[in-house]
């Protein structure tokens, strides 16, 4: 996504973000009922996938994670 798209979700209460150093992570605005209802449409359908095509989708970290790196932003 582009930054303006980033903005535009974000004024429109779809996302949410916080600074972390330089950085800006974004994440979906769970007190938003579209954003919830989209949450479980999307798990509804994740849990409809067989393992073969999860793993086409998702794949497993290819190094481990930075010892006290903290995780990304969920809501």
């Amino acid at each position: 996504m582009t930054q303006r798209q980033l903005k535009r979700l974000e004024e429109q209460c779809v996302l949410v973000s916080r600074r972390l150093g330089n950085m800006r992570l974004f994440g979906f605005n769970e007190r938003n009922p579209t954003v919830r209802n989209l949450c479980k449409l999307l798990e509804a359908e994740l849990a409809a996938l067989t393992e073969d095509d999860q793993q086409q989708f998702f794949r497993q970290r290819q190094r481990p994670r930075q010892s006290n790196k903290p995780l990304a932003m969920n809501g």
